[in-house]
């Protein structure tokens, strides 16, 4: 063990004894002497206990931030809503499709509806025209009791009126003894009339010849447009003398209509 030459004995046996007492009796020779200048006794003690305690951790230390955020947490489903996800298989192409299928359905449906309506109510008008034809010869006041379904088309009922007319119920025509029905005249008399207006839908058919000069136009801005199809604006020149020709054409048209 080195001793403190520089002490005086009664110190060096003091560190012989207890050690760590030397540094106290140091700083306390130390402590004669004179005080530097602005400083107190007080401060002068808090060194010396700084000295006697160096590099002391401090009691008080800075927690770390223990709250986490639960962002990440999973969500959690029912399991019966999983297994209805799972099982279902329909898509929005499939829901699609069968939606369509139902339209298609329904749509076929009532058309066989109507068809089926329309051939119960030809086969009533023709048992009626049978019916008058066989019962010519009698009475004209006799007329025969039919008994229709429900839902089926009665010839008797009332008609709806037009709008803005009067409706006078008119008795149906009874068929006079000594005129039978002779069906081959009138099928003869709808094929004449047929033909009539076949006649006139061709004599309109007929068109008042183009212009010369006008088709000439047409075909120059059919050829322009053909050679120029990425620029057609290039072909204005060709457009502007096609719009003369036929304001041109209609200018004639009104004068030999008004005049």
């Amino acid at each position: 063990m080195h001793y403190n030459t520089s002490l005086t004995p009664i110190a060096a046996l003091l560190d012989f004894i207890v050690p760590g007492i030397t540094t106290t009796l140091s700083l306390s020779q130390y402590s004669k002497g004179p005080l530097p200048s602005g400083q107190s006794p007080r401060n002068k003690s808090k060194l010396q206990q700084k000295a006697l305690r160096p590099n002391q951790p401090s009691k008080y230390k800075s927690n770390p931030l223990t709250s986490q955020s639960n962002s990440n947490a999973p969500i959690q489903f029912s399991s019966n809503l999983v297994d209805a996800l799972q099982t279902n298989t329909e898509t929005d192409s499939s829901r699609a499709k069968s939606l369509e299928l139902q339209i298609q359905a329904r749509v076929a449906q009532e058309l066989e509806r109507l068809r089926e309506r329309e051939q119960q109510t030809l086969a009533e008008i023709e048992k009626r025209l049978a019916e008058a034809k066989d019962s010519a010869p009698a009475a004209p006041s006799s007329t025969p009791n039919i008994t229709y379904p429900a839902g089926s088309l009665n010839l008797d009922a009332p008609r709806i009126p037009f709008a803005g007319r009067e409706y006078e119920s008119t008795p149906a025509p009874t068929v006079a003894a000594d005129q039978p029905i002779n069906r081959d005249l009138s099928r003869e008399s709808v094929n004449a009339e047929i033909e009539q207006l076949r006649a006139k839908l061709e004599g309109r058919r007929k068109l008042v010849e183009v212009d010369e000069n006008v088709e000439r136009a047409r075909n120059e801005v059919v050829t322009c447009l053909r050679l120029h199809d990425r620029r057609p604006l290039d072909c204005w020149k060709e457009v502007e003398g096609f719009k003369r020709e036929v304001a041109r054409l209609e200018e004639a048209f009104v004068d030999r209509v008004v005049g």
